[in-house]
């Protein structure tokens, strides 16, 4: 493996990927202001690593195959562990999580079938947007802590999901449409 600032940017991701949940297992629950503003920072640093070790990639063209794979994974790790532990906090529903890795997974046995038939399918443009909302949901969450703190939070939360929601279909209904020719080869 190339040991590259990306690479390394997004293998660090994916390890801090699996301590933030206990973390937001432990914080979330407790009605501390400084502790929801703390999990929801270190989120948000964390997923800042997606930005800077694509933009590092490009820009100094340290553009890998193990990158390809690790970043997508790295984020999918973060978003759903990350999920996971806010609904074992009651803090957001189940459905909306089931949805949100159900399409993970879609789309991940979508890259499946391009691969088998010799097509890498790249990330594409609604993929990113949702997988930003999602970011920006979460995030708010983690700062709301057990409860939304006002109107505002909770109209920005519902919001941020609502968007959230709508480029998750959106973005699988793309992706199936890329694939569409391949499935029936």
């Amino acid at each position: 493996m190339s040991y590259n600032i990306p690479n390394v940017l997004s293998l660090l991701r994916l390890l801090l990927a699996f301590l933030l949940p206990i973390l937001v297992v432990w914080w979330v629950p407790k009605n501390s202001t400084t502790l929801h503003l703390g999990v929801a920072f270190l989120f948000m640093l964390i997923g800042l690593t997606d930005f800077f070790d694509g933009y590092i990639a490009r820009r100094w063209h340290q553009e890998s195959l193990i990158g390809k794979l690790l970043d997508p994974l790295a984020d999918k790790c973060l978003v759903i562990a990350t999920m996971i532990a806010l609904v074992a906090v009651n803090r957001i529903s189940y459905v909306w999580a089931l949805l949100f890795i159900g399409r993970e997974f879609f789309v991940m046995g979508l890259r499946e079938i391009s691969l088998a038939h010799g097509v890498m399918l790249s990330v594409a443009w609604p993929g990113k947007v949702k997988t930003a909302l999602q970011m920006l949901y979460l995030c708010v969450v983690l700062v709301s802590g057990s409860q939304p703190v006002n109107s505002f939070m909770l109209v920005l939360e519902r919001g941020l999901l609502s968007l959230a929601v709508f480029y998750t279909v959106y973005s699988a209904v793309v992706y199936y449409n890329l694939c569409y020719p391949l499935l029936y080869l």
